[in-house]
């Protein structure tokens, strides 16, 4: 099984739990996997800010439960099991996964490979075209550019091309997993250039490009006027942007770097870099990092070991999720186990820790649940009769902790 199959199963777990989609470029590679079935299992809370007795009634709950996913050609299979029961399970056809076309990184892809160039051409002048300027330049992560093309792009021209179009669906796309989508979307659904862009395509030597850069003021319908950099490429699963939109007037920002470099080597594959998004409207600041440091080393079978990390700061508050896999390969499938904390403002609150394998092939499985709600249904069921099997205190012990995090600051009141 290669490695970034193997990657793409963790950051597609991660994408479940957490919501982290800094690293959906490798859930791709599910497109060209064969049947994959991933089982996570022992679940076990180490540690937890609170009363001893909270951790004992939610290592109950958690310890007998355990759950498979399947993947195969056709469908994809998710089943919760207690004490090696299904409690709920469900099959999704191919039609009801989410397109990898619209994830983060293959919509970035989309912007430089297809947008930037589509309105780079449509801009070229038929006559007296500008020639390449010898400029040698190394873009992190990216190979070395030798020469740039640099045009001019005014507003009339941006407005007929249909790169506005395909910019506006990627923004909403982009956007659409944060608390702020809305609020992007309409803002993109208006944009428009208020100057003279300038776009400058950094090539090789045989003038195919490497990396962009576009400055220039842009709005929303005239309106929020912001300063545009737009600096970067994407080579595969190495990439390097930064995108910067600061107002021309106040202290309202938007910003998103990306930095992700893969190496291949004898005796280990890494993975490693950073996302970080950054919003300010109207004094309120959101800021997301994630963090991926992952090794394959392959040198006496496979291990892969390292971590992925989210850290969300609001109002100056950071709260921290890690999840840190150590897994071993034999060529056909990973075990392991997969650790989760969550630290917030500096306390470590829990710390949850799990056994892991993934395998080739798929067992399709029994399948009680035609859709999402009914699944949602099913488990719902399920918490409801395991709930009323514990003693009066214990329900709420359990109620308190799954209702609110309110039971990181203390003991049931």
């Amino acid at each position: 099984m290669r490695w970034k199959t193997m990657l793409a199963l963790l950051c597609a777990f991660l994408t479940l739990a957490q919501g982290c989609l800094a690293f959906s470029d490798a859930v791709a590679t599910l497109d060209q996997a064969d049947a994959l079935t991933l089982t996570v299992g022992g679940l076990e809370i180490r540690q937890i800010t609170g009363t001893e007795n909270g951790r004992q009634v939610l290592n109950a709950f958690l310890s007998p439960l355990s759950a498979q996913v399947a993947v195969n050609a056709d469908a994809a299979y998710l089943a919760i099991l207690s004490a090696g029961q299904e409690a709920a399970s469900v099959q999704l056809g191919r039609d009801l996964w989410p397109d990898t076309k619209t994830l983060p990184h293959m919509l970035l892809n989309r912007i430089f490979d297809e947008t930037l160039p589509a309105l780079f051409d449509a801009c070229m002048p038929a006559e007296e075209p500008p020639e390449p300027e010898l400029r040698n330049v190394n873009v992190r992560n990216l190979p070395r550019s030798t020469q740039r093309t640099t045009l001019t792009v005014t507003p009339a021209q941006l407005v007929a091309s249909p790169a506005v179009a395909q910019i506006r669906e990627c923004a909403a796309q982009l956007s659409a997993h944060l608390a702020q989508a809305d609020e992007i979307t309409a803002w993109a659904e208006n944009l428009e250039a208020v100057s003279n862009l300038t776009v400058k395509r950094l090539e090789n030597d045989a003038g195919e490009p490497v990396a962009w850069n576009v400055t220039g003021n842009i709005s929303s319908g005239g309106k929020d006027v912001r300063k545009l950099t737009l600096y970067g490429g994407m080579d595969g699963m190495n990439a390097y942007v930064s995108l910067k939109l600061p107002a021309r007037s106040g202290k309202n920002n938007f910003e998103l770097v990306i930095d992700l470099k893969a190496k291949t080597g004898k005796k280990k594959n890494t993975w490693a870099g950073t996302i970080s998004f950054k919003r300010v409207m109207n004094g309120v600041s959101c800021t997301i990092t994630d963090t991926v440091d992952l090794e394959n080393e392959h040198t006496s079978g496979e291990q892969i070991s390292g971590s992925v990390k989210r850290q969300l700061t609001e109002s100056g508050i950071k709260t921290v999720w890690t999840v840190k896999p150590v897994l071993a390969g034999d060529g056909h499938g990973f075990q392991g186990t997969l650790k989760v904390t969550k630290k917030h403002a500096q306390t470590q609150v829990w710390e949850l820790a799990m056994a892991l394998s993934a395998r080739e092939g798929a067992d399709a499985g029994a399948v009680t649940a035609e859709g999402l709600p009914e699944f949602a249904a099913q488990l719902a069921k399920y918490l409801a009769d395991y709930r009323s099997k514990l003693e009066p205190g214990d329900q709420r012990q359990l109620d308190h902790m799954l209702r609110t995090d309110a039971w990181m600051n203390g003991p049931l009141k």
